[in-house]
């Protein structure tokens, strides 16, 4: 069983990372970390690479989206089980 995570954000840097990195301690290991970011520039996706962990996925939005449709638009990405 496979457990999806989506991190939707927006210009919230740090609350991601402490997000992301609260995902890859977890004891639960077959899951996978969707972060949809809407910021206004990509330099967290600097920072997602630097996790080097094949489970974390980063997606940039270059055109502002609502919470509602950065979240869907995370659950378009998943392949899960389960999303959460």
């Amino acid at each position: 069983m496979k457990f999806s995570i989506i991190i939707p954000t927006k210009n919230r840097q740090v609350q991601a990372i402490e997000a992301v990195k609260s995902c890859i301690n977890s004891r639960y290991k077959n899951i996978e970390i969707i972060v949809t970011d809407g910021s206004d520039e990509n330099s967290l996706e600097i920072k997602i690479q630097e996790f080097d962990d094949p489970r974390v996925r980063y997606f940039h939005h270059k055109k502002s989206l609502s919470m509602k449709n950065n979240w869907e638009f995370g659950v378009t990405k998943t392949t899960g089980d389960y999303v959460g």
